[in-house]
């Protein structure tokens, strides 16, 4: 076969070492074998292709040289939801779920009856997901939030803790300040928090309900100081009898 002289031999000897595309390398080791003086059937053979494939690739590169054998742009199946309609589905997704819904948040199925009833789109329910997946939204597990969390509050409180410690600690110059850094962690039943599709990325917030019986056990770390701080004993959980209610036999604190 005819091989255009576009490139040395040791040049398309390089190219091929460099391809990590199987596709776009099959046919430049097509030009290779080509230009060592392989027949066509031969090609075809050892590279598990057709012989019409191998002619075609050569006559591409002849015309064109490598650039001609990449991969043309393809205008592909039509999509069914038109990109100009994209801002407004994830404006609705963003937004609450709206009492028509009847959901507290939105899963695959609900964003398949929106596109359906409010775009007029049918989709099935891994075209949904996939369409999610461009927008960038992935399925994950909100924070758990306090109903009466106040973030304003919150904000405040980081602001001024800094200021009050290096106030303390500029009072009692002779005196060692120390840090504690307080939870809890609750024994007993408490809600779960659904998934819901947010941007990846984000981390969406989403209210807990509370409404059940709980005990909490208090814990304080000083770091540098004393490792672990109790203010509760086991000795009380114990005694209570909530442990034997809630399924534990018996908790013991060191």
């Amino acid at each position: 076969m005819f091989v255009a002289d576009h490139h040395p031999l040791e040049q398309l000897h390089d190219l091929v070492l460099a391809i990590p595309q199987k596709r776009l390398w099959r046919r430049v080791q097509t030009v290779v074998l080509a230009k060592q003086g392989w027949t066509a059937q031969d090609i075809a053979d050892a590279l598990g292709c057709s012989l019409k494939a191998v002619k075609n690739w050569v006559a591409q590169y002849n015309r064109g040289g490598i650039q001609a054998l990449h991969e043309q742009p393809r205008s592909g199946r039509p999509l069914r939801l038109d990109p100009q309609e994209y801002p407004r589905l994830k404006q609705r997704l963003d937004a609450p779920p709206r009492p028509e819904d009847c959901v507290c948040t939105f899963r695959g199925r609900d964003v398949q009856r929106i596109l359906e009833q409010e775009f007029g789109v049918l989709m099935s329910l891994q075209a949904v997901y996939d369409l999610l997946a461009r927008f960038g939204y992935s399925s994950l597990l909100p924070r758990p939030q306090h109903e009466d969390a106040n973030p304003e509050v919150q904000e405040f409180f980081k602001e001024i803790v800094v200021e009050q410690i290096d106030a303390i600690a500029g009072q009692h110059p002779d005196r060692e300040l120390r840090v504690f850094f307080e939870d809890e962690a609750r024994f007993g039943t408490q809600g779960t928090i659904t998934r819901v599709w947010a941007p990846k990325g984000s981390r969406p917030r989403a209210v807990r309900q509370n409404g059940r019986e709980w005990l909490y056990v208090l814990m304080a770390v000083c770091l540098g100081a004393y490792p672990v701080t109790f203010p509760c004993n086991s000795r009380y959980l114990n005694g209570t009898g909530f442990l034997e209610r809630s399924g534990f036999k018996s908790l013991s604190i060191r």
